[in-house]
């Protein structure tokens, strides 16, 4: 006697008796007894298994958000989710949004992260696939929805892959972020019919939340490129900056020494220079053994990474061994004349920015209280700029005109 297993409109098998002629009504109630314990059973097992799904994928974007480097992160993705899902091969693509990967923005998908030799090859070979092309991938992005194929030999738009030829069934999903699909994960099995709809739900959750991952990485490599960029902009105007002040001044040098105290010499004016060019505390000493018995500590005053300058100690005992705690202090005292000597350098700049702008109104009130023609113009404009540039004699030399000034004694 054959009798089905089935729960309401859900077919689970048959089951077979042996046939008993007194024995009919029974095998109706056997049935019905098998097929309520068999449903029980595998809501039970699918419940596990979907809580299993839920606690892998929720493992797998915590591990994530905590990498910092895009090529780590992805790399940790495609692992991760090959291991806790027990897969075939894992693949993440990011859309080529500026072209830098294939010269064309935003038109393909290329892998960036892939499991096993077969992933390695294919980066290799820079595997990529068309936005809304003939492949799940290039569909999923285009659509930002999920694909499955539970049998890839009868799916209408997949892309053969060579280097994975076990494959049997294979899930892509869309990585969001913001509203936009940034890339995909395809995920592949060697069974068939390997994942159902449900599961789209959990591993979707998954892939928004390694989508935000990638996201924030990227914005974290571009604000610290931006920072970067910035710190150097600074820098050059740091070593802009003091390269014109130091011009300016009648001495760069300043040397306090008790009485009998060992001259600086050029062997470690070198020294002393190569050490602040390290941009870290050095302690250097004489080449010279027959000379005086020195140890001198150097600290460089950085401003902004950029060293405008040190601070040198010197003990003649030829004993000294410098703590860590004196070397912190060179350190702090070091940093704290570099932005003294960078804000007194600013008030300079300040106040002969202030000096020449109060000098071009000057002028400019004399030529315009004395014009009456071009002439008294030019004559006006050459005899203040004489006067305040010290110069010999000023011309201006325009279409037609000719205009000097010869410098006067008084």
């Amino acid at each position: 006697v054959v009798e089905p297993l089935y729960f309401r409109d859900n077919q689970l098998g048959l089951v077979l008796f042996e046939a008993d002629p007194w024995q009919g009504t029974t095998y109706h109630v056997l049935r019905g007894q098998i097929s309520s314990a068999l449903k029980g059973t595998l809501l039970l097992e699918e419940v596990g298994e979907r809580a299993y799904q839920i606690q892998a994928a929720a493992e797998v974007a915590q591990i994530v958000s905590s990498f910092l480097d895009l090529d780590v992160l992805m790399d940790r993705v495609v692992s991760l989710v090959r291991e806790r899902f027990d897969l075939y091969y894992v693949g993440l693509f990011l859309v080529d949004e500026s072209g830098e990967w294939t010269d064309e923005p935003d038109r393909w998908v290329v892998l960036r992260s892939g499991t096993g030799e077969a992933g390695e090859a294919m980066m290799a070979e820079g595997h990529k696939l068309e936005v809304g092309g003939s492949s799940m991938i290039g569909q999923c992005v285009a659509n930002q929805e999920a694909r499955i194929a539970l049998d890839v030999g009868q799916a209408a738009v997949r892309f053969d892959n060579p280097h994975l030829p076990d494959t049997h069934s294979e899930m892509a999903l869309p990585l969001i972020s913001r509203g936009e699909a940034i890339g995909a994960l395809t995920i592949q099995s060697a069974e068939r019919a390997a994942f159902s709809e449900e599961d789209i739900a959990v591993l979707q959750t998954m892939a928004s939340q390694v989508a935000i991952a990638i996201e924030n990485t990227r914005l974290l490599d571009q604000a610290q490129t931006a920072l970067a960029e910035m710190e150097a902009t600074q820098r050059r105007y740091v070593r802009r900056g003091w390269s014109e002040f130091e011009r300016q001044l009648e001495q760069t040098e300043y040397e306090v020494a008790r009485p009998g105290a060992a001259p600086v010499d050029e062997d470690l004016t070198e020294k002393i220079q190569r050490a602040l060019v390290a941009r870290e505390p050095q302690v250097v000493t004489p080449d010279d053994e027959a000379g005086p018995a020195r140890s001198v500590l150097v600290a460089p005053s950085l401003l902004r990474g950029q060293s405008i300058g040190g601070l040198m100690v010197q003990d003649d005992s030829g004993e000294r061994e410098w703590t860590d705690d004196e070397i912190a202090l060179m350190e702090v005292v070091a940093e704290r004349m570099a932005i003294i000597a960078e804000n007194m350098r600013l008030l300079d700049e300040t106040q002969r920015r202030a000096a020449r702008e109060r000098l071009t109104s000057e002028i400019s009130e004399h030529v315009r209280g004395a014009a009456t023609d071009i002439d008294d113009v030019l004559q006006t404009t050459l005899r203040e700029l004489s006067g305040a540039l010290k110069a010999s004699g000023t011309i201006v030399i325009g279409a037609g005109h000719r205009q000097e000034e010869a410098h006067r004694d008084e």
